[in-house]
C-alpha cells in the first residue's frame, strides 16, 4: 500500500500518492491543487476514518431525501434518493447564485424527472428540500458560533471590511 504523505520509502524514493501525480505536467493546474490537498493526509487510519465519515454523510443525506420522498408520497426506490443526490451535487458544483438558487432546483427537477415525477411536484420537492437544508446549515452555524471564538459583530465587521 502506498503511503499518502510525503515520506520517502526505504530506497529514498518518494512513493506517496501525492508524489505520483504532483509532477505530471499533463494535468491541469486545478488537478494539482486537488492533489496538494492530499498532502495533509499522512496516516492511512485517518484516511479510512475520513472515508467512513464521508460515506456516513452520503448515507444520511440519501436517507433524508428518501424520507422526503415518503412525505411527498413519491413511490420511488431508495436508489432514486442516491441518484437525485448525485445529480444535485453535480448541479450545485456549477457556478451559481449564492445559496445555489436555481441550480439546486433544476438539478432536483432533473433527477426526479428521471423517475417520472412531474415538474410541478419536483419543483415543490426542490423548494422544501432546499429550505430545510439551508435551515439546518444556519441552525448549526449559529449553534457552533460560540465555540469558534467568533461573534456576530466580528463577522459583520469582517464582511464590512471586505466590502470596502
Amino acid at each position: 500500500m502506498l503511503p499518502l504523505g510525503g515520506d520517502p520509502a526505504a530506497d529514498g524514493k518518494d512513493r506517496s500518492a501525492y508524489s505520483l501525480f504532483r509532477n505530471q505536467r499533463r494535468f491541469p493546474r486545478h488537478f494539482h491543487h486537488f492533489i496538494d490537498g492530499f498532502q495533509v493526509i499522512t496516516d492511512v487510519k485517518r484516511l479510512l476514518y475520513l472515508l467512513f465519515l464521508s460515506a456516513a454523510v452520503w448515507i444520511v443525506d440519501a436517507a433524508v431525501i428518501y424520507s422526503m420522498f415518503l412525505a411527498f408520497s413519491f413511490d420511488l426506490p431508495i436508489v432514486a434518493a442516491f441518484v437525485v443526490m448525485v445529480i444535485l451535487i453535480a448541479g450545485i458544483a456549477i457556478p451559481t447564485a449564492p445559496g445555489f438558487i436555481g441550480n439546486w432546483h433544476y438539478a432536483c427537477i432533473l433527477g426526479l424527472g428521471l423517475f417520472g415525477i412531474a415538474k410541478p411536484e419536483a419543483f415543490s420537492f426542490a423548494l422544501v428540500y432546499h429550505f430545510l437544508s439551508m435551515l439546518v446549515v444556519i441552525i448549526l452555524g449559529v449553534s457552533f458560533l460560540p465555540f469558534n471564538k467568533f461573534s456576530i459583530s466580528d463577522l459583520t465587521g469582517q464582511m464590512n471590511k471586505e466590502i470596502k
